[in-house]
């Protein structure tokens, strides 16, 4: 199929619904087998779906009114080391096979990421979590066993008096930093830092206002742009940088590897000042 420049681009509403769920059922081979044997029916499934249209921000892409393609992105916040990062969960990306191949969904996942990058949400305190807790406990006699999901790192078989606690550890999501700028201004550092600099050159060939050069200054606890250089200048992709801000590799691990660039002083004085811990989204999805 050719490219059509009449495509619509626009947001879902609760209007959509039938359109949305008849692609997600088509996209993932969803079948009238597989709703009976799991016990839904199919309107089910479709009231189901309001709530997402109302939750979610869901773009997509119409040809003479017929929904073709779409992607859907949840706000959520991250704790990156207690500081609340705005950030979205993506779901729901799919198009119909006719229309793939003509860059649809490049344009969908690009406004999206434009869009994210202007929202503001919500931090949940730890108040509200002990409460949480508290609400569960209170009611243990009425209950035999509560499952949930939870971030990494969570010390929850420690914080609670209850022996009998089973963990698993499993992926789930894939993450990436949609403004950079905006994101070290909201990231913690180590409080010990004493304005130490580093200067970035980063490589992002999807969203061109992150493709720049510039300097940090991590200063007891906080971060900052700077307009002069910093010690040392490091060189890597955009998807390596969120790596190591997410704590997932040390920048020293990152620099055996390749995938940083630049002297070894710099990258001992970049994990100087980092934590090294998993953040974790926190709202529930």
């Amino acid at each position: 199929m050719l490219p059509n420049t009449d495509y619509e681009v626009r947001y879902l509403n609760p209007d959509d619904v039938e359109q949305y769920n008849a692609l997600l059922r088509y996209s993932f081979q969803i079948t009238e087998q597989d709703l009976s044997e799991c016990g839904w029916r199919n309107d089910e499934i479709k009231q189901s779906r309001f709530p997402v249209l109302k939750r979610a921000d869901v773009l997509g892409c119409f040809d003479a009114g017929a929904l073709v393609s779409q992607i859907a992105v949840y706000p959520v916040n991250m704790n990156v080391y207690g500081s609340a990062c705005p950030a979205g969960f993506v779901t729901s990306v799919c198009t119909y096979p006719e229309y793939t191949g003509n860059g649809i969904m490049k344009r969908l996942m690009r406004q999206s990421l434009e869009h994210m990058r202007r929202k503001e949400l919500i931090y949940l305190s730890r108040e509200a979590q002990e409460g949480l807790w508290e609400y569960i406990r209170a009611h243990d006699s009425m209950i035999d066993e509560v499952r949930g999901s939870s971030y990494f790192s969570d010390p929850i078989a420690f914080e609670l008096e209850d022996g009998d606690i089973r963990e698993t550890i499993r992926p789930y999501i894939m993450g990436r930093i949609v403004d950079v700028e905006q994101f070290f201004q909201r990231y913690r550092c180590d409080p010990a830092a004493e304005n130490a600099g580093v200067s970035f050159e980063i490589e992002d060939r999807f969203l061109p206002w992150n493709n720049k050069t510039l300097t940090v200054r991590f200063h007891r606890g906080e971060c900052g742009i700077a307009e002069a250089k910093g010690e040392g200048t490091l060189r890597l992709s955009i998807a390596t940088l969120t790596t190591l801000l997410l704590g997932y590799k040390t920048a020293a691990r990152l620099y055996r590897m390749g995938r940083i660039t630049g002297d070894e002083e710099t990258v001992r004085l970049l994990d100087e000042v980092l934590f090294h811990e998993t953040p974790y989204i926190s709202d529930y999805i």
